[in-house]
């Protein structure tokens, strides 16, 4: 592993030795970090019973002296992740073998951080545009709520006016009092100022909901606001 980490390094890699609980050496290439791991390959020979045993285990499992070099990373491809000790070379004399194969997993797995970090600006700016969407949607109902209510209180506003307009005919044809201080009078100008501010096409329209008042014309006819 020394020999591995002082050829890492003489190409301007960055290796980091940790010493927790559980060590771990990792080496940064291309802004990726990847996990390098140093263990001795286990050998397995089938079991023999000792004198007096009767029973065993059918296998046994002892170190087999042979170095295992293994990248622990994960990365979509058949990249080369693990080095061990042969009949032709130690994993020693294929430090080039493994850094070519760190290099190689490292572009890979960049280039899976680049796709991942494609995807989630799309997934990003997809949300983006179904909340644009929800929002010009919200908008243009409530433009067309606006419209509808102000087309109904214009049409509301004539009816009142033509309303207003039949009571002081029917009042001036019985000669009741229609001057501005007479109670009559008075109601006509509220009226009047009621169906004004319902009225959206008036510059001081005001849709607020009116106060409610009522007049008598000779006992026959009511009126209210409501």
């Amino acid at each position: 592993m020394d020999a591995l980490v002082k050829a890492l390094e003489r190409r301007g890699f960055r290796v980091t030795i940790s010493t927790a609980e559980k060590p771990e050496t990792t080496v940064e290439i291309f802004g990726q970090r990847l996990t390098i791991a140093l263990d001795e390959r286990i050998k397995r020979t089938e079991h023999a019973l000792k004198d007096g045993e009767r029973f065993g285990p059918k296998w046994g499992y002892v170190p087999s002296g042979q170095l295992r070099l293994k990248i622990d990373e994960w990365v979509v491809g058949s990249a080369r992740k693990t080095w061990s000790d042969g009949d032709r070379a130690r994993v020693e004399r294929q430090l080039n073998g493994v850094i070519v194969g760190l290099v190689v997993i490292a572009v890979a797995k960049r280039a899976c951080q680049q796709e991942r970090e494609r995807e989630e600006a799309a997934r990003q700016e997809a949300e983006r545009q179904r909340a644009l969407a929800e929002q010009a949607r919200r908008e243009e109902e409530e433009r067309r709520r606006v419209l509808e209510h102000q087309a109904e209180s214009w049409d509301k506003s004539r009816r009142l006016r033509a309303f207003i307009d039949e009571v002081e005919r029917r009042a001036n044809a019985k000669g009741v009092s229609v001057a501005a201080d007479s109670e009559l009078g008075a109601w006509i100008a509220w009226a009047r100022q009621h169906a004004d501010r319902l009225d959206p096409l008036r510059a001081d329209a005001d849709i607020d909901e009116p106060r409610t008042q009522t007049a008598a014309v000779g006992g026959e006819t009511s009126m209210s606001s409501s």
